[in-house]
């Protein structure tokens, strides 16, 4: 049981070799029902290897996304930055000290460049994961039809497995 042997779908009566075809007359019907079933156990093995492999990769895809919690927590902490420079800026108005004003200035416009850049990272990582996800639905999506189309074809398999023993019991 070869995955070099497979049946003829135009002619159930003969199995396809690699060198070329064989009556099935030839087999003991033991022999091809233990072929069928082999093949068929065959590929249902990988399909479901393929499935668990699909199942891990998107299981490690989503453990890469960046949650709302997270974002929540980086958002809180840029505002706390910013409230923070706020009020140092406050501190150094009313302190009437010109170098500490331009000092305290310099520092709190560089420390709102960082949060701005900071904001426009996020908003890029964002957007990124979102393109991200979409990709990831899409292929999600992709693997639905091909296993929808894998569960077609099995069951016309096994539609004709069942063919081929009423067959055989109608032969008999």
């Amino acid at each position: 049981m070869t995955n070099n042997l497979h049946l003829n779908p135009q002619n159930p009566s003969h199995i396809i070799l690699s060198r070329g075809t064989m009556n099935t007359n030839q087999f003991e019907q033991r022999d091809i029902n233990q072929f069928i079933m082999a093949d068929y156990t065959s590929r249902v093995s990988t399909l479901e290897s393929r499935v668990e492999n699909i199942n891990s990769d998107v299981n490690v895809i989503k453990s890469n996304y960046l949650t709302k919690s997270t974002f929540y927590k980086i958002s809180g902490s840029a505002l706390i930055t910013l409230i923070v420079s706020a009020g140092i800026a406050l501190w150094a108005v009313y302190s009437n000290l010109d170098a500490k004003i331009a000092n305290l200035a310099d520092r709190t416009d560089k420390k709102f460049e960082l949060v701005d850049q900071r904001f426009q990272q996020i908003e890029e990582k964002i957007h990124s994961l979102d393109v991200r996800l979409t990709k990831v639905e899409n292929r999600l999506n992709n693997v639905e039809l091909r296993l929808d189309n894998v569960e077609k074809k099995l069951d016309k398999i096994d539609d004709k497995l069942d063919l081929l023993i009423q067959q055989k019991h109608a032969n008999k």
